[in-house]
């Protein structure tokens, strides 16, 4: 019999609620599992964010070497930049190394893998697609199969367009009706398609958790919504298959009492410098998008954010969300907030930044000085520290690249960090607004994990697992080595027995180029020669 590997990726679950639920003896199917299985803290990136998470999930490598930093990009010779997509990861997905093997996928849902590429099996891209109407399925014969069978499924839950909306119910409706829908495709897909490798990812919890944590009966809700599902699978499939179950968050969740706003900051201890200049226009880019949002223009919003005319098209329109880059005097500013990361921060370097003002001679001792002033940090309401840790690129990859970024920003437990002050535009702290523009909670490092199969060690515990840990051991399953360039390792200490961990490889898939150790380093060189490294 064969065994196949099943992924369950439930976005932001956290312990700190499923371990209270569990002992309310309202999660039974989770504590079947732990009982059942092997429990552990999955550690995400820092700081700890979906795209960086899920990349490093999908790669087995840290964000040094698959590239996804946050939500965005910085445009090549501008100070702008663009949501990420499938194109900008540098290393192979685990269903391309798959595939090269000749193992079959079923992969729904996936994160920032718009485009999708061709595999050996179905790949439907998740968050960062246009909307459903544009080619998120390959191969994209099941397109069609998907819209006529489940009516109701989406990528997202166009969370841009309800929370501005106070209509809560109807949000928590739709929400909950999508993620049904993805639930019957998930299981529709393991009894009907052949597969080897199943991966289906979840992002209720992530979305609601956001904008409802202090409403706890909604939050409880979902939790128990999953429940249920993870019992269905189990009784209705994965109990007459030979079959390995991993439940992974790539984060976890905690309240949020104040936003750090990183650039207001930098401007305070004067690393950043601003022209004083209000803008009196009465309408702004974010009322154009909402406005194609209500049209269901979607697809048009997710085209603008990526066009090359961009950046010209704001200095007309003004945008809360990129209006400070054009207030920026950059030739004038040794340090900037990397926006969409949750906490990164790049120096201005000569050479490596379109108008950078630190020289190679002067990058240290600025660097020194961020950390040693982020060091100093306090809540000026309570006087505790608000920063948790603070590392260089060499503390985290144990290389100083300069194509890398900075300084990587681990907030403490009630914090979290941001661009800009939204509110006042000055301060730099700023409070929750709940179901608005800001959340009452946020990510937190500690995600969760658990492993529950024939061969999986029962009621076991596990030190902290890596993000990067999953791909290592799902191809330690199958018997394909892990590749060099991996960073992670594999989870032995959660096999009842290594040595019955067989899979036969089949023929390899050939209808995909896919990327070889040498793809990998001509994309690193690429990236060195694009900043002079």
């Amino acid at each position: 019999m064969t065994s196949k590997v099943v992924i369950i990726g439930l976005d932001g679950a956290t312990w700190n609620i499923i371990d209270k639920l569990i002992y309310d003896n309202k999660l039974p199917t989770f504590k079947y599992l732990i009982e059942n299985g092997t429990k552990g803290v999955m550690e995400s990136t820092i700081p700890p964010i979906s795209p960086s998470a899920w990349a490093s999930i999908y790669t087995g490598c840290k964000p040094s070497k698959h590239g996804i930093f946050g939500f965005m990009k910085r445009k090549n010779n501008s100070y702008f930049y663009r949501p990420i997509c499938s194109k900008d990861i540098n290393v192979p997905v685990i269903w391309d190394i798959l595939s090269k093997n000749g193992l079959k996928s079923v992969i729904i849902n996936a994160m920032f893998m718009y485009p999708p590429n061709p595999i050996n099996g179905i790949l439907i891209t998740g968050l960062g697609t246009p909307s459903k109407d544009s080619n998120f399925v390959y191969p994209p014969s099941y397109k069609n199969f998907i819209i006529n069978n489940f009516p109701k499924y989406d990528i997202d839950f166009n969370e841009d367009l309800l929370i501005v909306s106070d209509n809560i119910d109807g949000f928590i409706h739709i929400i909950e009706e999508i993620t049904m829908e993805q639930m019957k495709l998930t299981k529709y897909m393991m009894k009907n398609e052949d597969w080897d490798f199943l991966f289906s990812i979840f992002r209720a919890l992530d979305v609601v958790q956001h904008y409802f944590w202090n409403d706890k009966d909604i939050v409880y809700k979902f939790y128990n919504i999953f429940d249920d599902f993870l019992n269905d699978i189990i009784n209705d499939y994965l109990k007459i298959h030979d079959f390995n179950l991993f439940i992974i968050s790539d984060h976890g969740f905690s309240p949020v009492k104040k936003y750090f706003c990183v650039n207001n900051w930098l401007e305070d201890v004067g690393l950043l410098k601003t022209h004083n200049t209000r803008n009196f226009k009465l309408i702004s880019a974010e009322t154009f998008k909402k406005i194609f949002l209500r049209l269901k223009m979607r697809s048009l919003v997710w085209k603008l954010k990526r066009c090359n005319v961009l950046e010209r098209i704001l200095r007309i329109i003004p945008s809360e969300e990129f209006n400070y880059l054009n207030k920026v005097i950059w030739d004038e500013t040794k340090a900037y907030y990397y926006e969409g990361s949750d906490g990164i921060i790049n120096i201005n370097l000569v050479n490596r930044e379109p108008l950078g003002a630190v020289t190679t001679n002067e990058y240290k001792q600025v660097l020194n000085y961020i950390v040693s002033k982020l060091n100093e940090l306090k809540d000026p309401e309570n006087k505790n520290k608000i920063i948790k840790g603070i590392y260089t690129k060499s503390d985290l990859f144990g290389i100083d690249d300069l194509y890398l970024h900075d300084i990587f920003i681990l907030m403490n437990d009630g914090y979290r960090a941001v661009s800009y002050n939204k509110i006042d535009g000055r301060s730099i702290f700023m409070p929750p607004i709940h179901g608005r523009t800001l959340r009452p909670a946020d990510h937190h490092i500690d995600g969760v994990f658990i492993a529950y199969g024939s061969n999986i060690k029962l009621n076991n515990n596990i030190n902290k697992v890596k993000l990067w840990d999953i791909v290592p051991t799902v191809l330690y399953i199958f018997n394909i080595p892990t590749e060099p360039y991996m960073d992670g390792t594999i989870l032995k200490d959660i096999f009842r027995d290594v040595a019955i961990i067989q899979h036969t490889s089949k023929k390899r898939y050939k209808n995909k180029k896919f990327h070889t150790k040498e793809k990998i380093k001509s994309n690193l060189r690429k990236l060195k020669r694009k900043y002079k490294v």
